[in-house]
């Protein structure tokens, strides 16, 4: 993996968190709103692996429901 594709890499995890915390949800309320296991979830705000676009994008839709993109 090039080191510009890592620094991309490493934007989900922290922005996910942020996004997460600033709505006042825990994983599990995240996870269950977005249609995901709170395990797939944790490894999303981990960094752990390739979350899958259908997991990025069930989270990305529901940040875009709720207003909270920007905040």
């Amino acid at each position: 993996m090039s080191a510009r594709a890592k620094s991309r890499h490493s934007y989900l995890p922290s922005n996910l968190k942020h996004f997460r915390e600033r709505s006042g949800l825990t994983q599990q309320k995240l996870a269950e709103a977005a249609g995901l296991p709170r395990a797939t979830l944790a490894s999303m705000e981990q960094g752990a692996g390739n979350p899958g676009l259908d997991n990025v994008m069930a989270v990305a839709n529901l940040a875009l429901l709720t207003g909270n993109i920007g905040k």
